[in-house]
């Protein structure tokens, strides 16, 4: 597992068993800026832009271009949002987080091929024979 997701999975868990409605939201930013910020989630910004549709954050088109802007925007809507909402999204991130774990491990790994050193296939095939 890796590091990041690892650590979204300890604090997602620790969000949902506070009870302070305050304490939900303030840890919670922590969550959703890293999880937005990283490249080895969304590598593009449009994978992004799929995923806020499915945390039900409407964004406009022109968004897609800054992930700071896509990043501006959940932060706004994580504001307004009541506590069953920033619940509801941290459960859809716990989501996505097992998903990329399973993908990881159904990829299997490919072993690199050694490269054939070319001098040395031609000097045995043209080479001095002793």
């Amino acid at each position: 597992m890796n590091k990041d997701n690892a650590m979204w999975l300890k604090k997602i868990k620790y969000i949902l068993s506070l009870k302070d409605k305050d304490l939900i939201k303030m840890e919670s930013y922590s969550v959703i800026v890293s999880f937005i910020l990283s490249k080895e989630v969304f590598s593009h910004n449009s994978e992004l832009y799929e995923f806020m549709q499915k945390l039900k954050i409407t964004c406009k088109p022109y968004l897609l271009k800054s992930r700071i802007l896509l990043l501006g925007k959940a932060i706004r809507t994580l504001q307004m949002a009541e506590t069953e909402e920033i619940i509801d999204i941290l459960e859809i991130i716990n989501v996505k987080i097992n998903e990329i774990e399973e993908e990881k491990q159904e990829i299997p790994q490919v072993e690199k091929k050694k490269k054939d050193n070319y001098m040395k296939k031609m000097l045995d095939l043209y080479g001095r024979k002793e």
